[in-house]
């Protein structure tokens, strides 16, 4: 017998009903998660159990906008759909069937993302082909005719779901999913350089409500990713992806509030990714002639600032602190030739995998060329000096057990742990490493000096 679920979604403005109730054979007390779309971040912002009559609900104060949501129903079970002060229906027959929606604007919408992922892997499974075939075969003729079928055939959809749609969520959205027409009988590298030219054609950056969906956050970062390749190293990604941000006019282009959500959240990838010349782009280039569109965001221009201040060549803030006996530390009281800042706490999974490698290379030194100070970012003390006692983190020590609102941490700019920074004796920050790897080389690169 088919497992059957129904869930229901009711949006009601003068109510006080649930915006999402749901029935069906869900087992009683599973939980259930609602989360809403930000750029491509999804926060979870309400969960409930499944009642043993197999039915549940959501308040409808937790759908704060208009916007893009997912249901969390099991270990890698959900399913996206757009909320747009509309009935919202969706039925799922199992675990294993793709739930079916019943609303037209959702299923619209899914119908919409199936054919866009669709188009994606027929469009790379064909460039494949346009570039190992001769132009003479017929093969290659006929791949030519299946790629202009299937680019004009997407953007046929997105016109007809818009026809069918008056300006609401869907009509915003889709116009971001249409694709350049691209003549597929130019070369592999005049095809992409037409799909940069004509990425932007049919988008205006000027609309807010996007922000609740992916929208926006996935066409940035599927336009860059034209600029790069599997094969690029790091630092040859680096500045592929300048190059790429250097030619996103569109977006500088548009509304100051798109301009400064889109810039935070590539400030917030890149970050991640430790791509400091991207960073220093980003804070020297893309703000240059733009200093109105961020007075409305004064965190989003401190960090901008932030990120200028603590690149590569420039003097990094003197480090005053104590350390865990209470004694009074200065870094200008370091000798060594080097030293390598590491910020951390004993909750970071991370820091716990570099911690002990660190340790290892720091006592190997047979020169002492470079000292090891550790800021500590724990509030609890007891956690904080266990995990220097069991891991025997013999180098200075410092912290002042104010986590992320220690003067010297803001100072410093720490958004994440662990962030390392390595300074010669003039206070000079040579480098910024990343991983294990990046640890690695430098000791071995500076014991050789």
């Amino acid at each position: 017998r088919y497992l059957f679920l129904v869930f229901i979604l009711v949006l009601s403005i003068n109510d006080g009903f649930g915006q999402l109730t749901a029935s069906g054979n869900l087992p009683a007390r599973r939980t259930v998660l609602l989360a809403a779309y930000k750029g491509d971040a999804l926060t979870i912002v309400g969960s409930t159990k499944v009642l043993g009559d197999h039915s549940f609900s959501f308040p409808k104060d937790l759908f704060s906008q208009s916007g893009q949501y997912r249901i969390i129903y099991g270990n890698d079970l959900g399913i996206d759909f757009l909320y747009d002060r509309k009935l919202v229906e969706i039925e799922i027959l199992d675990t294993i069937s793709p739930p079916i929606f019943k609303d037209k604007l959702n299923i619209d919408f899914s119908v919409l993302a199936d054919k866009v992922a669709d188009y994606k892997t027929k469009i790379s499974l064909l460039e494949t082909i346009l570039n190992s075939y001769p132009k003479e075969s017929l093969y290659y003729k006929q791949t030519c005719k299946e790629w202009i079928a299937v680019q004009s055939g997407l953007n046929e959809s997105i016109d007809n779901v818009r026809s069918n749609h008056q300006n609401d969520l869907l009509f915003r959205l889709s116009i971001l999913w249409k694709v350049a027409e691209v003549d597929p009988s130019m070369s592999e590298e005049d095809r992409k350089e037409t799909q940069k030219a004509h990425f932007f054609d049919h988008v205006n950056f000027n609309d807010t409500t996007l922000f609740y969906t992916n929208g926006y956050t996935l066409k940035v970062i599927e336009f860059l990713m034209l600029f790069t390749s599997d094969e690029m190293s790091p630092q040859e990604a680096q500045h592929a992806i300048i190059n790429g941000l250097s030619r996103l006019d569109k977006v500088r282009e548009g509304s100051p509030v798109v301009f400064a959500f889109i810039t935070e959240y590539l400030i917030k990838g890149f970050e991640q990714f430790g791509f400091e010349d991207v960073l220093v782009f980003l804070a020297e280039h893309w703000n240059q002639d733009s200093c109105l569109e961020f007075e409305s965001n004064n965190g989003l221009s401190d960090k901008l600032k932030q990120i200028t201040k603590m690149k590569v060549g420039n003097s990094a803030p003197l480090l005053k602190s104590k350390t865990v006996d209470g004694t009074s530390f200065n870094i200008s009281q370091v000798s060594s030739r080097f030293r390598l800042v590491l910020f951390w706490s004993s909750n970071c999974i991370h820091c716990k995998q570099i911690l002990p490698m660190l340790r290892d290379h720091y006592h190997q030194q047979t020169s002492r060329e470079i000292e090891v100070i550790a800021f500590g970012l724990d509030r609890d003390t007891s956690n904080y000096l266990e995990t220097v006692n069991n891991l025997q983190l013999n180098w200075i020590n410092i912290t002042d057990f104010k986590g992320f609102e220690s003067p010297v941490v803001k100072e410093w700019g720490i958004v994440g742990t662990p962030s390392m920074f390595l300074l010669d004796n003039t206070g000079t920050i040579l480098e910024k490493p990343q991983t294990l790897e990046d640890l690695k080389v430098i000791f071995k690169r500076l014991e050789k000096l």
